[in-house]
């Protein structure tokens, strides 16, 4: 189970089983403490994981629009410093190793001025919708196969909803909410 604002949510638990978390990775990306480590299973197995937790997040479970509702934007904000290696987020601002995540939130996959996305990534095509942006935070590489973002993703579907919900805020003109 997990609680949302206060309210249980069943969340199915293949979903938390196959949560993708790379072998290399050995910081902790979520905000709940006192978690054991990850099991070592083996590339194969965390590979076939990152695609189910895509497909999971793709097909709503659980359902971004819920998840949104009870979302903290602070909470999010924190989570974003891990982005900030590679990306910045001020309108205006320049790109790094990846673009500006300034009116990220309904921009069209794979554009941006000054930055040469991966060709995986162009073709996706399309807007970036939250449900996608919460597929692609939960495993990039399972999500656009391809795709030059090195970070593994997001397990917890909470944190990615915090950190779409600060992306929606980095916005003059952000799409409306789920």
């Amino acid at each position: 189970m997990l609680r949302v604002g206060g309210n249980a949510m069943l969340i199915p638990e293949k979903l938390v089983e196959n949560a993708y978390v790379p072998l290399s990775v050995t910081e902790d990306y979520s905000t709940d403490e006192g978690e054991g480590e990850e099991d070592d299973e083996g590339t194969a197995q965390n590979e076939s994981e990152g695609k189910a937790a895509a497909k999971a997040s793709r097909e709503g479970a659980p359902q971004i629009a819920v998840l949104l509702a009870a979302a903290d934007a602070g909470a999010g904000k924190k989570l974003a410093k891990k982005c900030a290696a590679c990306h910045s987020f001020e309108q205006g601002g320049k790109n790094k190793i990846g673009p500006v995540l300034w009116n990220i939130v309904g921009a069209e996959k794979g554009k941006h001025e000054g930055f040469t996305y991966s060709e995986a990534l162009v073709e996706k095509g399309g807007a970036w919708t939250y449900g996608d942006l919460d597929a692609f935070l939960s495993a990039p590489k399972a999500y656009v196969p391809g795709t030059k973002m090195l970070f593994p993703g997001f397990k917890k579907p909470q944190d990615r909803a915090n950190l779409i919900l600060y992306l929606h805020s980095l916005s003059d003109k952000p799409p409306p909410l789920p």
